[in-house]
């Protein structure tokens, strides 16, 4: 009967050893916060959503035999792409031929294929090239701020971080509220690794998103929203540069910083009277219309009835989207009282992005109660200069891509007459239209030195 009741004794011992041992087993790489999961779950996500990177363990971790494949590897299939001389981006045809060669390209470039080569921060700046890493060719006294919109393809956001990124700036992205789940993991597991490798304070998602439509005041409220948050952190960034997802930078990045060292405090911005043509944008009210069942389905339309003049008797001016504009311009369009009653009277018109830092910029005296006042510092002392180029389908010059919305998307063709334009930025590339056009660009910006 003793002999019995040890027996059962030593199992029950043994079975809550297991127990243990497998609790224990199931913490480590499962349950637990340190991030060991992702060497365990092979899926697209990489980690829990929300969770940041903790790129120690991938040093600790690479050589684990329960490791997944390296996921930068299918990079190494697109040798040629990163060998593609910015002289003669025709050399891409031969790709274009092959079928096989084209699946691949679009397999990298989608939104599952980047969240899993990011999934190890490390292999990826080892393997993925970044200018960030290679150059120094900013000044770390002159620090900018980005904006960035994103709402699609992340490849081409991919590509210009790579470019753009310097540690000693400041970039706020801003994602579209309507993009799908895997969009959005894209842009947060390639953010973590940028965070990883330079630092949190660097680079960061606006947690406050809103969905983003075209021509309405959601454009520029996505801008401002950044500009806000940049202005109130704790640094000493000199100029503020709004920019989009789906552009490309047309020049090396000190050309952009040389750009704002010479301007001098001024602003760098396109702008002019707006035309008649387009004066239905700010004499009209407009509201949101559905075209469809689905929540987003909506467009921005004017509507018959007039809207009230411009407060203080500001005079619209109309110009490209992106700006280049000092620190001094950007804390006035933010908070002084005559920037934020313009920001709400721009609310109700077309496409305001076009008009609002444009129409600020061009004042110089303001009009209230019939009394004309001048402001204590002469905004209008403007440096011109083309922030982004864009052809319209009403241009002289044949796009080779695609017109999408009466605008070109740019193909490998179009390349060449492109980088002839002195713009800071090239938009639009269009995964869809020309996958291999984007990297025949950043190929071309990679290899330029800056013109300082």
């Amino acid at each position: 009967m003793e002999t019995v009741q040890k027996r059962l004794l030593k199992q029950r011992l043994v079975i809550l050893l297991l127990l243990c041992i497998t609790f224990y087993v199931f913490l480590t790489f499962v349950g637990s916060d340190d991030h060991s999961v992702l060497y365990l779950k092979y899926g697209h996500s990489g980690r829990r959503r929300g969770q940041e990177m903790d790129l120690s363990i991938h040093l600790k971790d690479t050589n684990d035999p329960l490791s997944p494949p390296k996921p930068m590897a299918r990079f190494q299939l697109h040798k040629e792409f990163m060998e593609l001389k910015a002289s003669n981006c025709d050399l891409s045809k031969h790709i274009k031929d092959s079928t096989k060669a084209m699946v691949d390209l679009k397999n990298f470039q989608n939104e599952v294929s980047i969240v899993n080569r990011t999934c190890d921060c490390y292999t990826y700046f080892e393997q993925f090239p970044v200018k960030a890493l290679q150059d120094v060719d900013y000044d770390p006294d002159f620090p900018m701020a980005f904006s960035i919109i994103v709402h699609k393809e992340i490849a081409i956001f991919e590509l210009f971080l790579s470019l753009i990124y310097r540690p000693h700036n400041f970039y706020c992205i801003y994602v579209d509220k309507k993009v799908p789940k895997e969009v959005f993991d894209a842009v947060q597991s390639l953010i973590a690794c940028y965070q990883n490798m330079f630092g949190k304070t660097s680079i960061f998602i606006l947690e406050n998103r809103n969905p983003i439509f075209w021509g309405h005041y959601s454009i520029l409220e996505a801008d401002l929203s950044c500009l806000e948050r940049l202005d109130q952190m704790d640094n000493d960034w000199k100029y503020f540069m709004n920019t989009a997802g789906t552009e490309l930078p047309n020049v090396a990045y000190g050309t952009i910083e040389a750009t704002a060292k010479q301007a001098n405090g001024q602003n760098v911005m396109d702008r002019h009277p707006i035309e008649k043509k387009f004066l239905p944008r700010v004499d009209r009210y407009h509201i949101f219309r559905r075209f469809g069942p689905n929540k987003y389905d909506l467009a921005w339309h004017a509507t018959r009835y007039a809207l009230p003049k411009p407060p203080f008797g500001i005079k619209i001016f109309k110009g490209l989207k992106n700006v280049l504009i000092s620190r001094r311009f950007a804390t006035f369009a933010l908070y002084h009282p005559i920037a934020q009653d313009f920001r709400d009277w721009i609310e109700d018109v077309g496409i305001p992005d076009e008009i609002f830092f444009h129409s600020l910029e061009s004042m110089g005296q303001i009009e209230q109660d019939n009394i004309t006042t001048f402001l204590d510092w002469n905004m209008a002392s403007l440096k011109y200069g083309m922030t982004r180029y864009t052809e319209w389908e009403n241009s002289k010059t044949v796009c080779y891509g695609k017109i999408i919305r009466w605008l070109c998307n740019f193909g490998v063709a179009d390349l060449p007459r492109v980088w002839k334009a002195k713009a800071l930025m090239i938009n639009k590339f269009n995964l869809n239209v020309d996958p291999l056009a984007p990297l025949c660009q950043w190929r071309h910006v990679w290899d330029l030195n800056a013109d300082l």
